[in-house]
Order: C-alpha cells, then structure tokens, then sequence
C-alpha cells in the first residue's frame, strides 16, 4: 500500500475523521484532516441562515482544501485523508443560488486539475437515524440547529454524485449497526475490506443501504 492514497467520505456525522485517524494509527500512514472548525462561516451562522452564509462558507472551505491538497499531492508514503475535494462540489451545488454557484464552479474547475486523485475513495453509509444520533451525542454547538431535511437532502446530493463518479475506485460501506469506535472487530471488518480492496483482492462490501430519492425544496 506504499505511496497510496485512501480517501475516507460520506455525509455530516457518519464518522469519516474518526475512521480516517485509526487508519492511519494502525498502518501508520500520514494522516490530512479537513479544518472545518476554522471556518468562521460555517460556526458562525450557516446552518442557521444557509442563503446568507453559503457562498462565504463554501468559499472559505474551497481555498482551505486545495493549500492542504498541494501538501498532499507532494506527500510520500500512504496517506489517509477524511475528506476528497471533489466534496467541494457536492456542497456548493446544494448551498448556492444559481448565480453564485456559476461564479464558485469557475473557481473550482480550475483547482480540480492540480488536486491528486485518490488510489481509493471508501464511502461510509448510515441512515438518517443513525446520522442524526451521532450528531447529537458528538454536540458540536454549530450543528445543533442542523435540520434532518438538510441532512436528507444531503445523503440524496452524495448518492447521486457518486453514482456517476468514475475518477478513483470507490468503496462502498454501510456503517449501520457497526460501532467501529468501541468494538474492535467492527473496526477489524471495515479495514480489512479496504485493505484487500488496495491489494487487488475481490471483496463483497458489507451491505450497503439502496439510494433512497427524496423531493428536494428549496
């Protein structure tokens, strides 16, 4: 797995940051975390007023990943990392108005060239419940007025956008019902699909919630 890099994504709280950090621990690979808490934005009003705060928010968080790509692109050795930058896009197409994201998509078509592409993008799964429960226990003071219709219609953009994502291979991997944090075999199930799947190995995913279509209202 030398000089690889493995991409951890999915939705607000299905635990990417917590799976990337213990992949890295346990194959002791360089580890990129996303800096969302330096987002004055996001904490300090986008959930509460996405139309006023998105265009900055999703700004701010498109320069703050392409500087911490350029030290990725040039990282050696396995890397681990809790978020893609094609992220970016799946985020602003939700948040902005049409004309801002004209403006914020001209930017990020540019960037997306110079961004190295993941050897393995694996896309943690969880259903509403499950998602909105460890949200809630992880209180983040900035998320306690995340709405679930903003989370659905989340799930909704990632699963439309991955359906048509050919850039990298992407595993898929329902976390339902798996506490990977606290049980060690859990945890042990999810890396060993991972890893036989950057080896080259044929692997049957763990069982994967079929992509619900929900009515989005603006």
């Amino acid at each position: 797995m030398s000089g690889k890099l493995v991409v951890i994504e999915g939705v607000i709280g299905v635990g990417k940051t917590t799976m990337a950090r213990m992949l890295a621990d346990r194959w002791q690979a360089t580890g990129f975390y996303e800096v969302f808490e330096e987002n004055p934005f996001l904490t300090g009003g986008f959930y509460e007023n996405t139309p006023e705060y998105g265009f900055n928010t999703e700004v701010f968080f498109l320069l703050s990943r392409f500087r911490q790509q350029r030290d990725l692109k040039t990282s050696e050795g396995l890397a681990v990392s809790d978020y893609f930058f094609e992220k970016n896009a799946i985020f602003a197409k939700m948040n902005l108005q049409p004309e801002d994201y004209a403006i914020y998509q001209s930017v990020y078509e540019k960037f997306l060239p110079e961004v190295r592409s993941p050897d393995l993008v694996v896309f943690l799964q969880a259903d509403l419940e499950t998602l909105m429960r460890r949200i809630y226990f992880r209180d983040r003071k900035f998320e306690r007025s995340l709405a679930p219709a903003y989370l659905e219609r989340l799930m909704n953009e990632y699963y439309r956008f991955f359906s048509n994502y050919h850039r990298s291979p992407v595993l898929n991997i329902s976390t339902n019902g798996l506490d990977f944090v606290n049980d060690p075999a859990d945890f042990r199930k999810i890396r060993s699909l991972i890893e036989d799947r950057l080896s080259g190995q044929i692997q049957l995913s763990l069982s994967t919630p079929k992509p619900r279509t929900w009515d989005v209202h603006a």
